[in-house]
């Protein structure tokens, strides 16, 4: 430290290697002075470049040759007054980027055209950032129904490129819609004004093959009750076959009420003579006015007693002698003469049940 101009400690840890103190000592020379050998050319190295030497020499061109050869043009010897040290080194090979890519991916079409389709296609590399991935077909294109490969590659700034690819399956495993018209589930529907239903069959992928059906169960031979509408048995052309839907809903007669004055005493009440003949009268109707006398919309009539003369809480109904020649169709309207032989006295709810499910009543009173 008393020798130089500014002394300053050792600051490589570890310390760097002069690979001229490789050469055998006799080889540790690059400039001869006066018959002086000494070196004056030196390559330095870190520990983990040492580790890649793999050869180091020193070009012999000056202080070997005479000096003659230094004004001599045909000899390239004594050109330079210092021979050259020269490394040779063992370096990795440049490697690719690597390719991060989803894996393979399968869709639903949602077109006849397949499906958009959108994955993530990155690369990481050793020495670069940002590395570009170039995909076809491309992120957010439309694959067609199928199996689609997609190409993938990513070149860095060495020029190396790594190469991959995955799959984009876009497949159809959704049933056609299958869509009920004209009737509503739930509805009550008069007769004569029943909408007409219909099926019908949709698509959105592979189209349909084979359209839904319609079938109507249930209800009466005079067409009230309820029924039941279904459509079914569609097919798309990927082969997926539609659930079945279906509505189920009711179809009634008009009812206007008793048209005779069955109403039990009060203020202005009417009584029966237990023993008597009631006659009964009622119409129905269709949703065009017309009457309907047909027997068969009848079923049986029966009467239940009610103590509390209030409709709706009668006690157990019993037949009400019903028979063909009780009930008679005259041109609009229905009558039912009801014989109240053998009954009590008090009150009773009269039962008329039609074949469209409902069942009518009214309060009567025997005295």
């Amino acid at each position: 430290a008393d020798q130089v101009v500014n002394a300053s400690p050792d600051l490589v840890d570890p310390d760097f290697t002069d690979l001229v103190t490789t050469l055998p000592h006799d080889q540790q020379y690059s400039f001869v002075f006066n018959g002086s050998a000494q070196v004056l050319d030196h390559i330095v190295v870190s520990a983990g470049l040492l580790a890649r030497l793999s050869r180091f020499a020193i070009a012999r061109n000056d202080a070997d040759f005479p000096e003659v050869f230094r004004n001599d043009p045909n000899r390239p010897e004594r050109l330079s007054d210092h021979d050259m040290p020269v490394a040779y080194f063992t370096l990795p090979e440049p490697t690719p980027p690597v390719l991060h890519l989803p894996a393979n991916i399968t869709a639903e079409a949602t077109s006849p055209g397949g499906a958009v389709v959108s994955y993530d296609a990155t690369a990481t590399d050793a020495r670069d950032t940002n590395v570009v991935v170039t995909c076809a077909p491309a992120s957010g294109a439309l694959f067609a129904l199928g199996a689609t490969t997609v190409n993938c590659s990513a070149t860095n700034s060495r020029n190396k490129t790594a190469e991959g690819s995955f799959s984009v399956t876009v497949v159809d495993t959704t049933a056609p819609v299958i869509v009920l018209g004209g009737v509503t589930n739930g509805a009550t529907y008069i007769l004569g004004a029943v909408p007409v239903a219909s099926c019908s069959t949709t698509d959105s992928a592979t189209g349909v093959a084979v359209q839904a059906t319609l079938s109507i169960a249930g209800g009466t031979a005079n067409g009230v009750g309820h029924f039941t509408a279904t459509c079914s048995g569609a097919v798309d052309g990927a082969g997926n076959h539609a659930l079945p839907v279906s509505a189920g809903y009711d179809v009634h007669y008009v009812f206007s009420g008793f048209l005779t004055d069955l109403s039990p005493d009060g203020p202005d009440g009417k009584t029966f003579k237990v023993g008597s003949t009631i006659p009964v009268k009622w119409q129905l109707q269709n949703a065009q006015g017309a009457f309907i006398v047909t027997p068969s919309s009848v079923n049986t009539i029966q009467v239940a007693p009610d103590p509390s003369c209030i409709a709706g809480q009668e006690g157990l109904a019993v037949d009400a002698n019903f028979t063909g020649n009780g009930l008679k169709e005259n041109n609009d309207r229905f009558q039912f003469n009801w014989k109240t032989t053998g009954l009590a006295a008090g009150c009773y709810a009269f039962l008329l049940p039609l074949d469209d499910g409902t069942v009518n009543s009214a309060v009567v009173k025997l005295r």
